[in-house]
């Protein structure tokens, strides 16, 4: 049981920077796609 604990911790931990992860690279391309729509115009 406490096995089974630390392995969910670890699992979450590592979900949790990947979830930082990708929503840094999603901000990252709306940021760069709103900057290249601006001097468009």
């Amino acid at each position: 049981m406490l096995y089974n604990k630390g392995v969910i911790k670890m699992t979450g931990s590592s979900l949790l920077f990947w979830v930082i992860l990708i929503f840094i690279g999603l901000a990252f391309d709306q940021y760069n796609s709103k900057k290249k729509e601006k001097t468009k115009r």
